[in-house]
């Protein structure tokens, strides 16, 4: 079986950055290698990123600043 998220859509990554804060394309691939950053997801040529992942980053980001709350 498929985890399938119909409500999740895939942004490109100038959105990606504004999402998250993260403004430069290649600050966002080192994030990505370390494993820090949402993964991205090719569609032929295109990369995109999950909307609710970036969302998911900016929360952790908070959490971690405000202690793990």
């Amino acid at each position: 079986m498929h985890d399938t998220d119909y409500g999740d859509r895939l942004v490109d990554h100038e959105e990606a950055g504004r999402i998250t804060g993260v403004k430069s394309r290649s600050w966002r691939y080192s994030l990505i290698a370390q494993g820090k950053f949402p993964k991205i997801v090719k569609i032929g040529s295109s990369t995109r990123f999950s909307e609710r992942e970036c969302y998911a980053f900016v929360a952790a980001r908070k959490a971690e600043r405000d202690g793990g709350k």
